[in-house]
C-alpha cells in the first residue's frame, strides 16, 4: 500500500514538473475588422420658444492591425415634446471619415411658453463600412 502511495506521488511530481517545463505559447488575438458605433447620445434643451433636440453618435473601423479604414456613421433622430399636445420632429444625416468620425443631427419644437417632458428614445445611430 505504502508502495502505490509513494509511486502514484512521484508520478504526480514528474508529471507536474514535466508540465512546468513546457513552452509557453502566446495567443494571438484576432479582432474582425468592422465598424462600431462608440458613442450615441440623444438629449433635449428647452429654449425661449421651445426644445432643441440633438442627436450625437460617433463611429470607428480600423482593419486587425489597428490601421483606420473608411467609415460612415448614420443618425436618425425623432424628438418628442408631450405636454397637452403631443408634438415631434425628426433629423438624419451620414458622416463620413477615415478611423472614427462624430456627427451631429438637431431639430427644434416649437412649444411657446408651454413646458413638458421631452423624448429621443426612438434615436439610433447605425455604421456602415464605406
Amino acid at each position: 500500500m505504502r508502495l502505490t502511495v509513494i509511486l502514484l506521488l512521484l508520478c504526480f511530481l514528474f508529471s507536474v514538473s514535466f508540465a512546468n517545463d513546457q513552452v509557453q505559447e502566446m495567443e494571438t488575438r484576432i479582432e474582425l475588422p468592422g465598424c462600431y458605433i462608440v458613442r450615441c447620445y440623444g438629449s433635449c434643451f428647452r429654449g425661449d420658444q421651445g426644445y432643441d433636440c440633438v442627436l450625437t453618435g460617433r463611429a470607428a473601423n480600423f482593419d486587425g492591425n489597428g490601421n483606420p479604414l473608411a467609415v460612415t456613421v448614420h443618425l436618425y433622430l425623432d424628438c418628442y415634446v408631450v405636454y397637452f399636445l403631443v408634438q415631434s420632429c425628426s433629423s438624419s444625416g451620414d458622416f463620413s471619415g477615415i478611423g472614427e468620425v462624430e456627427g451631429s443631427v438637431g431639430c427644434f419644437i416649437n412649444t411657446g411658453p408651454y413646458e413638458g417632458s421631452c423624448f429621443t428614445y426612438e434615436s439610433s445611430c447605425a455604421c456602415s463600412d464605406s
